[in-house]
């Protein structure tokens, strides 16, 4: 019991801290996954222990250390199965945001090779843009896989941009505050207002379960993603 506790402290941290932070964990919808793998710890080596126990103390710790390689190799697969579907990236594309998972991509070109656009498993989400390329053959190409095989340009890590590079195409499509009343509560809208003074505007972020708002100040940075809706 102890080991499982340890191993849950340790995913607890990683996941809802470092990888998911909220609301992220939210609009990924990664609690279920959690769940699953809390139960499988909490109940998986209880119950094979008691199973096994028998008076023959050194063939009980053999069957022990025999069931604490089985939590560990559960473990390790729902684990890695967590960090294939956080959200890597926060993708500006267009006219708004989307979370990119490292299973949404080939990881050995995410970013095109470069080291700013890559992911670890020690960081939270990178904030970056994806834009459509200036060579016209290319941005031809682009944008006919979109509409033929569904691949979004956020999904093309060749196209990856730094975020801060791109302010001028986020600030000529961020949306005025006032708009998110008309998807949410007065009284949820001016919450954010209070925790978040400096946001004057917003973008729409396309979430796995649930989509939500990227709050925006008056030079277009990221301020937070708030848990609002960014349409009906």
């Amino acid at each position: 019991m102890v080991f499982s506790l340890i191993l849950l402290a340790a995913a607890f941290y990683l996941v809802f801290f470092i990888w998911y932070p909220w609301p992220l964990w939210r609009a990924s919808g990664v609690l279920g996954i959690y769940g699953l793998l809390v139960l499988v710890q909490l109940i998986l080596g209880p119950v094979l222990t008691l199973f096994l126990y028998k008076n023959d103390k050194r063939k009980f710790i053999f069957d022990v250390f025999v069931v604490l390689l089985i939590q560990l190799a559960a473990y390790v697969y729902g684990m890695a199965a967590i960090a294939q579907g956080r959200p890597a990236w926060l993708v500006f594309a267009v006219d708004d945001f989307e979370i990119v998972r490292p299973a949404d991509l080939d990881l050995e070109g995410a970013g095109g090779g470069r080291d700013e656009f890559s992911s670890s498993i020690r960081h939270g989400p990178l904030i970056i843009a994806a834009i459509y390329s200036e060579d016209e053959e290319v941005r031809f190409k682009q944008k006919q896989d979109e509409l033929t095989s569904g691949k979004k340009l956020v999904f093309e890590p060749e196209a990856y941009k730094a975020f801060a590079t791109q302010s001028h195409r986020v600030q000529a499509k961020a949306r005025g505050l006032e708009e998110l009343e008309k998807f949410n509560s007065k009284r949820a809208v001016d919450d954010a207002r209070r925790e978040w003074p400096v946001a004057t505007s917003w973008l729409p972020l396309k979430g796995a379960r649930h989509d939500m708002a990227v709050l925006l100040d008056k030079d277009a940075a990221v301020v937070a993603v708030a848990d609002l809706r960014p349409w009906d």
